[in-house]
């Protein structure tokens, strides 16, 4: 198992709790006729929303191609002959 991969779907799940807690409050804020505070929520919602979208997709399609900038050296040119 890949610890750095479990950690990650766990932050993910725990972003997504924390959307939907968010949804909720934009909901009984809107209720509440809380105008700025529903506004705020839903900005935050929509950056958190953006967080689990990103840690979701973190991943290479080329995983061989991942250090091909460490494996190809571009040597100095040598003015001396």
């Amino acid at each position: 198992m890949n610890i750095r991969r479990n950690i990650l779907r766990f932050v993910q799940a725990f972003l997504a709790l924390e959307v939907l807690w968010h949804l909720i409050e934009v909901g009984l804020a809107i209720f509440d006729k809380a105008w700025i505070t529903a506004t705020a929520l839903s900005i935050h919602s929509i950056v958190v929303i953006m967080a689990v979208y990103f840690i979701g997709h973190d991943h290479h399609h080329h995983p061989e191609q991942e250090n091909i900038e460490e494996e190809t050296e571009h040597p100095i040119p040598n003015d001396k002959p």
